[in-house]
C-alpha cells in the first residue's frame, strides 16, 4: 500500500519544445541530404547528323546522374533553329556552324555568384564549359561537358548550398540546446522547489506528531505555573496548533502548483517555498521550547538538557570569538578582550544558573529571565567584539560590519525558548538587543573573510578614468561583445583550418594518382623540329592522372589570315605578334587539323582520345610559328580541367622547341588546377603543414568535450551510488508500511490511550518511520548537483542507519508476536 498521498517527487514534464525543434531540425537535415543526393538522369537526344546519341554517351562516360530531370538536346547547323529556345530542364547544344554554343533557359540553374567579380552563374557555367571544350576540337565532348556543367551547376543552386543548410541546421541546433537548456533550467528550479517544500513538510510532520505532546505541555504549565513566561508558552502551543494546521492546509495546495509544463500564473515560486520552509521550520522550533520552557518551568527531569540546549550557543560565543580573531591574526588585547571577558561572564552567569538548575534550587519564573538577560549581554559582547577589530581585519567599517551581522542574525531564530518568549514583557528589550547572535555572527564572518580575500588580489594601479557606474557598464558590454567575438573568431579559425585541412587531405589522396608519364608520340618533320627524344626530356618531369600522348600538326603558311601587327625584335625571335582570329575560325581551323590524323581519334566519340593533346600551329615563316589552338579529347575532372587551356592559340610566334614546351607548361598548371586549388598547395611540406593544423584542430575540439567529461566523471559515480543506495533505503522503508499508509499512523499517534506501555512503542516506533520518510523525500528531491557532494552521501548513511534499527526493530516485535502467539 502506499505510504503516502503525495507524489515522491516533482512531476516531470517533457521538453516538448527542445524535442520539436530537434525533430525539426533534424527533418531538416535529412531534407538537406536528400536534396544534394542526385536521383535523376540525364537524357540524350540528337536531331543532326554531325554526332550520334552514342558518341554524346560514350563522351558523357555512360548514364549521368542528375538532382533533377535534365535534357541534352543536341543539334546542327542545319538544326539550330529547335535548340533556339530551350524549356526549363534542357541544356541545348549547337555543336558546329554559325550558331555553335549552349544555351540554358534563364533563370533555371540559379547559383550563388557575385557579379561584380565577374563569377558565372548557372547559365555561364554551361556556355564557358561548351565553348572551352569546343574550342579544343570537341564536339560530342563538347554537349558531354555541357551536360556535366549543367549538373555541377544544379549541386551548387542556392537550394543545395551547403553553407546555407549549414547554417539552417545550426541555427535549428541551437534553438534545441536553447529549449533543452531552458527546459532544464525549469526542472532544476522545480526540483528546488520541491526540495524546500519537503523540508518544510519534514519540519510540519514533526510538529504534526507532537500536537498532542504539545498540548500535554500546555495544560501542564496552565496548572503549574502563572508567570508571565508560562503564559506566553501556552500562547505558542495555541499558536502551534492553529499554524500547524494551516500550514497542512496550505501544504497541499503549494504542492499542486509546483511547475509541471509550461510557465504560468498561478505557478509556485521561490519566495512562497522558502516562506513555507521558513515558517514550518520556525513552527518547529515553536512546539520544541514550548516542550523544553515546560521541563524548566516545572523543573521536570529533562530540565537540564533544556537548558543546555538553549544556552549551548552563548557558552560557546567568547570561544568563537577567539577563533576568529586567531583567523585573522588579531591580537586579543584592548577593547576586544573587553568583548571576550564580557562572552565570558556571559558563561559563568550561565553556569550557575545551570547547576542551580541540576541541583533544582533555581527558581523556575527567574530562568527566562536569566536566559534573556544572557542573550542581550551576548549581543552586546558579539557587537563589541565587531567594532573592537574583527571589522577592521577584514577591511570593513564597524558600522557596516554590525548591520551586516544584525542582517544575518535576523534571517536565524536563534534559541528555541528565546522565540517562544519573544512576547514576554522583557521581549521588546530583548528583541533590541539580542539582534546579535553567534550563527548570524558567524555567517557574518565567512561572507566577510570570502570578500576580503578576494579584494586582495594584486591589481595594477588604473588610470584617471570615467565613474566607475558607467565604466562598469562599459566594461561589461566590451567583455561581453569580446566573448561573442572570440567565439565567432575561434569557430571561423576552426572552419578555415578544417577546410584548409580537407582540401589538403584530398589533394594529398588525389596527387597519390597523378603518377602516369607524359610523352611526345608525333611532331612534325623538318629541320627546325627536334626528335621525339629531345622533346620527351622535356616532358618527362610531368606526371599526370592520365599518361598524356603529346602532338604537334603544324598547318601550311596563310599570309591572308596572319597579318602581323606589330613586331619587336630580339636576338631570341622576330617577336612579331598577329591580327586576332575570330574563335570560330580558330575551333574550324583545330577541327580540319584533327581530321589529318584519324589514329589519333576515338571512334566511340568521334572527338580525340581521353588521352591524347594535340597543338595545332601554323607555319609563318622564319623559323617560326603561330599556335591555332590546344585539342585534347573528351577527359572528366579532375584529369583535366581545361580552365588555364582556354586560350585558344596565342598571337605571338616562337620557335619550334617554344612550341613544343607550352603544351607542358600549360599541362602543369591546369593539374594544380584539377584539384581544386593553387598550384603552390603542391608542395609536400603545405599538406605536412595543413594535415597537422587539421590534427591540432580536432584535438582541440576533443579536449574540451573530454576535460568536462573527466571533471564530471568522479562526481556522476559518486551520484549515482547515493542514488542507489537512498533507493536501496527507500525500499526497505517502504517495506515498513505494508499495512498501513501514513493516514493510518497519524490517526493511530493521535490516539490518547499513552498509559500502555505497547501503543507507547508503537507512536514512538510509526513517528520515527515518518520522520524517517519525511527525510527520505527531502534526500531525493535534492537538486542534482548536491546528490554527488561528501555531505548528501554523510545524509543518505546516516538514514539508513536509522532505517536498519527500524527494521530490526519490527523484526524484534514480529518474533515477540510470533512467540506469543506459541506459547498462546
Amino acid at each position: 500500500m502506499a505510504t503516502s498521498s503525495r507524489p515522491h517527487g516533482p512531476r516531470r514534464s517533457r521538453p516538448w519544445a527542445a524535442i520539436a525543434l530537434g525533430s525539426l531540425t533534424l527533418l531538416l537535415a535529412a531534407i538537406g541530404v536528400g536534396v544534394n543526393i542526385p536521383t535523376s538522369w540525364v537524357t540524350v537526344e540528337v536531331t543532326g547528323t554531325t554526332v550520334s546519341a552514342e558518341q554524346v554517351r560514350a563522351a558523357i562516360g555512360g548514364e549521368l546522374q542528375a538532382y533533377e530531370p535534365t535534357r541534352l538536346l543536341v543539334c546542327d547547323a542545319d538544326t539550330a533553329r529547335q535548340c533556339a529556345s530551350p524549356a526549363a530542364g534542357t541544356v541545348a547544344v549547337v555543336v558546329n556552324g554559325r550558331f555553335a554554343g549552349a544555351r540554358v533557359q534563364k533563370g533555371w540553374l540559379p547559383v550563388l555568384h557575385d557579379e561584380s567579380e565577374y563569377e558565372p552563374d548557372g547559365d555561364d557555367m554551361v556556355r564557358d564549359a561548351f565553348d572551352n571544350a569546343h574550342r579544343a576540337g570537341q564536339q560530342a565532348g563538347a554537349a558531354a561537358l555541357a551536360a556535366r556543367a549543367a549538373v555541377d551547376a544544379q549541386a551548387q543552386a542556392v537550394k543545395r548550398t551547403p553553407l546555407g543548410w549549414l547554417a539552417i541546421v545550426l541555427a535549428g541546433g541551437i534553438a534545441t540546446a536553447v529549449a533543452a537548456r531552458r527546459h532544464a533550467k525549469r526542472s532544476r528550479e522545480r526540483r528546488e522547489l520541491w526540495h524546500d517544500l519537503a523540508v518544510g513538510s519534514r519540519s510540519l510532520a514533526t510538529v504534526t506528531l507532537d500536537l498532542e505532546m504539545t498540548g500535554l505541555s500546555a495544560l501542564q504549565l496552565r496548572d503549574g505555573s502563572r508567570s508571565a513566561a508560562a503564559r506566553q508558552l501556552q500562547e505558542a502551543a495555541r499558536e502551534v496548533e492553529r499554524r500547524s494546521l494551516e500550514l497542512s492546509r496550505e501544504e497541499a495546495v503549494l504542492y499542486e502548483r509546483v511547475p509541471a509544463g509550461m510557465p504560468t500564473m498561478q505557478d509556485l515560486t521561490a519566495e512562497e517555498a522558502d516562506r513555507f520552509r521558513k515558517e514550518a521550520h520556525r513552527l518547529d522550533l515553536l512546539d520544541d521550547a514550548v516542550s523544553q520552557g515546560t521541563a524548566l518551568l516545572l523543573r521536570t527531569a529533562t530540565a537540564q538538557h533544556a537548558w543546555d540546549a538553549n544556552t549551548r550557543s552563548f557558552m560557546e560565543a567568547a570561544d568563537r570569538v577567539r577563533a576568529m580573531a586567531s583567523e585573522a591574526d588579531v591580537r586579543v588585547t584592548g577593547s576586544l578582550a573587553a568583548a571576550v571577558e564580557k562572552l565570558e561572564e556571559v558563561r559563568l552567569s550561565l553556569i550557575t544558573v545551570g547547576a542551580q538548575i541540576a541541583d533544582q534550587a533555581a527558581d523556575p519564573d527567574e530562568v527566562p529571565a536569566a536566559l534573556l538577560n544572557a542573550a542581550r549581554k551576548t549581543s552586546d559582547g558579539l557587537g563589541d567584539a565587531l567594532r573592537s577589530g574583527l571589522a577592521k581585519s577584514v577591511g570593513l567599517s564597524p558600522k557596516a560590519a554590525v548591520k551586516r551581522a544584525r542582517e544575518l542574525s535576523a534571517d536565524e531564530p536563534g534559541t528555541p525558548l528565546l522565540l517562544a518568549l519573544a512576547g514576554s514583557p522583557d521581549a521588546n528589550s530583548a528583541e533590541k538587543d539580542a539582534r546579535l547572535n553567534l550563527a548570524g555572527v558567524e555567517l557574518w564572518w565567512r561572507e566577510a573573510r570570502g570578500q576580503f580575500a578576494a579584494k586582495r588580489k594584486p591589481t595594477p594601479p588604473a588610470p584617471r578614468r570615467k565613474p566607475a557606474r558607467k565604466q562598469s557598464e562599459l566594461a561589461g558590454n566590451l567583455r561581453a561583445g569580446g566573448g561573442v567575438l572570440g567565439v565567432i573568431v575561434g569557430i571561423g579559425a576552426v572552419v578555415v583550418v578544417l577546410s584548409w585541412g580537407v582540401q589538403a587531405a584530398i589533394s594529398g589522396v588525389g596527387a597519390l594518382g597523378q603518377d602516369k608519364a607524359v610523352s611526345y608520340i608525333s611532331l612534325p618533320d623538318g629541320a627546325d623540329w627536334p626528335g621525339l627524344d629531345e622533346a620527351n626530356e622535356r616532358s618527362g618531369e610531368i606526371r599526370a592522372f592520365v599518361p598524356w600522348r603529346l602532338a604537334v600538326i603544324a598547318l601550311p603558311a596563310a599570309p591572308g589570315q596572319d597579318v602581323v601587327k606589330k613586331a619587336r625584335p630580339s636576338k631570341y625571335s622576330s617577336g612579331r605578334y598577329f591580327e586576332d582570329l575570330k574563335l570560330d575560325d580558330r575551333s574550324e581551323l583545330v577541327r580540319s587539323a584533327l581530321a589529318n590524323v584519324p589514329e589519333l581519334v576515338d571512334p566511340a566519340t568521334g572527338d580525340l582520345h581521353p588521352d591524347v593533346m594535340v597543338n595545332v600551329v601554323r607555319d609563318v615563316g622564319q623559323g617560326e610559328y603561330r599556335e591555332i589552338g590546344l585539342a585534347w579529347g573528351p577527359t572528366p575532372a579532375p584529369r583535366l580541367s581545361g580552365e588555364y587551356l582556354d586560350h585558344g592559340g596565342w598571337n605571338s610566334a616562337d620557335d619550334a622547341r617554344g612550341t613544343i614546351s607550352t603544351p607542358l607548361f600549360l599541362l602543369r598548371q591546369d593539374l594544380a588546377e584539377s584539384l581544386g586549388k593553387p598550384a603552390w598547395t603542391e608542395s609536400q611540406s603545405t599538406r605536412v603543414g595543413l594535415g597537422v593544423g587539421v590534427v591540432l584542430a580536432f584535438a582541440g575540439l576533443a579536449a574540451v568535450p573530454l576535460t568536462i567529461a573527466g571533471r564530471r566523471r568522479n562526481r556522476t559515480a559518486s551520484r549515482k551510488e547515493n542514488d542507489r543506495r537512498l533507493h536501496s533505503v527507500r525500499a526497505k522503508l517502504d517495506a515498513l508500511f505494508v499495512s498501513e499508509d501514513t493516514a493510518d499512523l497519524n490517526a493511530v499517534t493521535a490516539e490518547e490511550r499513552a498509559a500502555s506501555p505497547e501503543l507507547e512503542d508503537r507512536r514512538v516506533r510509526v513517528k520515527a518511520q515518518i520522520l524517517a520518510l519525511r527525510r527520505c523525500e527531502e534526500l531525493e528531491t535534492r537538486p542534482r548537483r548536491r546528490r554527488g557532494q561528501e555531505a548528501h552521501a554523510f545524509d543518505v548513511a546516516r538514514l539508513s542507519g536509522l532505517v536498519d534499527a527500524l527494521a530490526a526493530r519490527e523484526a524484534g516485535l514480529a518474533d515477540r508476536v510470533r512467540d506469543y502467539l506459541a506459547r498462546g
